[in-house]
């Protein structure tokens, strides 16, 4: 897994903890479409349905890598009230017994030059806690030049 198998608690997330996905909606009208966009299960549900809307049939599967019991149990329980999801196949793949399917699985999709290292293929490596310190670093060069008025390079 490349030490990426971490747990992840998305309310000490500071972009959504400021109420960011709700306030850095493109329109009023999308949030009263969608309701608050402050977490991460309240924009996958938004995405899932703009891409049924306008896009439908451009992803037939969606695999979640790694995930933690937690996310995996609540989203099996709140994916059933997502009426439309269309008809988008979500796997959890990973190495624990409760998830669906071993990471291997992703080869069934991918050739393996297409795939992380870390995920079994022979594309190049995300180099675990560089590739976080670097999304990290883009994000708060990025919040950084939008306080100072300017765009993020």
């Amino acid at each position: 897994t490349g030490g990426l198998d971490r747990t992840y608690d998305e309310s000490k997330n500071p972009f959504y903890a400021a109420g960011a996905g709700t306030a850095d909606a493109p329109s009023p009208r999308m949030v009263e479409e969608f309701g608050n966009l402050d977490n991460g299960f309240a924009v996958l549900k938004a995405a899932i349905k703009i891409l049924n809307l306008h896009y439908p049939g451009t992803i037939g599967q969606v695999f979640y890598l790694n995930s933690d019991m937690l996310f995996w149990g609540a989203f099996k329980i709140f994916s059933r009230w997502v009426a439309d999801r269309g008809s988008i196949d979500f796997k959890f793949l990973g190495p624990n017994g409760w998830r669906d399917e071993p990471i291997s699985r992703l080869l069934d999709t991918y050739s393996p030059e297409e795939l992380f290292q870390e995920w079994g293929g022979s594309g190049p490596t995300l180099g675990a806690d560089a590739f976080l310190a670097r999304a990290v670093g883009h994000y708060e060069a990025g919040a950084e030049a939008r306080a100072r008025g300017s765009s993020p390079s």
